[in-house]
């Protein structure tokens, strides 16, 4: 299909597709179900394979390029989200209940974020090409703003509302 493409960056879009609808039906899958535990036990290391599979990519003489440090950034709120889930289970605070939350839900929705980022810059899909320098640039930033808006408004309504008191 693409013979060019290494086998580490194959590994890296295999998890990043596994994880994308893995991420979202354990975000939406009734709380404290087992299948809301098998699917997180699931998608915490597929993410993990696929934000470091990601990060190894970068060479010496390469471009840093701004999904690398998307990647980082999403590495973060992944152990962030793992580290209050074990303090939830060690101490009951509902306050890291609700961290773990919104950390795993910004940890899917950066990764979604990424594939429709990839989608609109990568040449290999053509969409790219309709767009050229300064309008190229400002629908990339525009669709991930609406993005990450209407996620961020999910997360905070939605999946971790405040609770009251």
């Amino acid at each position: 299909m693409y013979p060019e493409i290494a086998p580490l960056i194959w590994i890296h879009i295999v998890t990043a597709v596994v994880a994308l609808p893995l991420g979202l039906w354990q975000l939406l899958a009734p709380k404290g179900t087992s299948v809301h535990r098998l699917l997180g036990r699931i998608y915490v290391p597929v993410m993990l394979v696929s934000l470091i599979s990601a990060l190894v990519t970068f060479r010496p003489g390469t471009q840093f390029v701004f999904f690398y440090i998307l990647a980082i950034v999403s590495l973060i709120t992944l152990a962030g989200g793992m580290g209050n889930l074990r303090r939830w289970l060690r101490h009951g605070n509902p306050a890291h209940l609700r961290s773990h939350k919104i950390d795993m839900g910004f940890s899917w929705l950066g990764l979604f974020m990424a594939f429709v980022s990839q989608l609109l810059v990568n040449p290999r899909f053509g969409i790219a090409e309709f767009t050229m320098g300064w309008r190229y640039w400002a629908t990339f930033a525009a669709v991930n703003i609406v993005i990450y808006a209407i996620g961020s408004w999910w997360i905070f309504t939605r999946l971790a509302p405040k609770q009251p008191g």
